[in-house]
C-alpha cells in the first residue's frame, strides 16, 4: 500500500514540476482512482497475508498440540511398560525367594544306630529314622535254624558313625537263640 501511494504522489509531483499542472488536474482524477485501486489491492494483499499468517499460526499450534499429545501418549506407554516390568521383576524376586527358602533345607546326615539283636523286620524302619537305608542283607549259617526269628548279628558300620544322608548300611542276620541254654 505504501508503494502505491508513493508512486501516485511521486507521479503527481513530477507532473506539477514539469508544468503540466492543467493536465495534472484531469490526470489527478485518474491518479486518485489508481491510488484507490492500489490501496484496495494493497489492503486485500495485506488482508490475505494476515489471513495466511493466522492460518500458518493455527497450523503450527495444531502441530504443536498433536506433538504434545503424541509425547504424552508415548510417556503413558513407557510408564505402563515400566510398571509391567516392575511387576514381573517383583514376581520373579518373590518366586526366587520362595524357591530359595524351600530348597535350602539342610539334609540331615546319616548317623548309624546300633542294630545288634534287632529283628530284621524293624531294622529298615530304624535306619530310615536315622536318615540311612538298608543295604545288602547277608544270612549267617553259623547259627542253626532251630530257633525262631532272624536278628542282626553284625553291621557294616559301628554305632554313631556319621555318613552322608541316605547311605546304605549292610547287615548280617542269623538265628538268635531264644532259649536260655547255649
Amino acid at each position: 500500500m505504501r508503494k502505491a501511494k508513493v508512486w501516485a504522489v511521486t507521479t503527481l509531483s513530477i507532473l506539477m514540476i514539469v508544468g503540466m499542472a492543467p493536465m495534472a488536474h484531469g490526470y489527478n482524477v485518474e491518479i486518485s482512482k489508481e491510488l484507490e485501486e492500489a490501496e484496495n489491492k494493497a489492503s486485500k494483499e495485506e488482508g490475505s497475508k494476515a489471513q495466511e499468517k493466522a492460518e500458518e499460526e493455527t497450523r503450527v499450534r495444531q502441530n504443536q498440540e498433536a506433538e504434545a499429545a503424541q509425547g504424552e501418549q508415548k510417556a503413558q506407554e513407557e510408564r505402563a511398560a515400566r510398571e509391567v516390568g516392575e511387576r514381573e521383576t517383583a514376581e520373579k524376586d518373590a518366586a526366587e525367594k520362595e524357591k530359595a527358602a524351600t530348597v535350602k533345607v539342610a539334609k540331615t546326615a546319616c548317623r548309624v544306630p546300633s542294630l545288634r539283636g534287632r529283628h530284621l523286620e524293624k531294622v529298615g524302619t530304624i535306619l530310615r529314622q536315622h536318615h540311612c537305608s538298608l543295604g545288602k542283607v547277608t544270612h549267617s549259617h553259623k547259627y542253626g535254624r532251630r530257633h525262631s526269628e532272624l536278628a542282626v548279628i553284625d553291621q557294616q558300620y559301628g554305632p554313631a558313625t556319621q555318613l552322608p544322608s541316605g547311605s546304605s548300611v549292610n547287615v548280617t542276620v542269623g538265628v538268635v537263640s531264644t532259649s536260655k541254654h547255649k
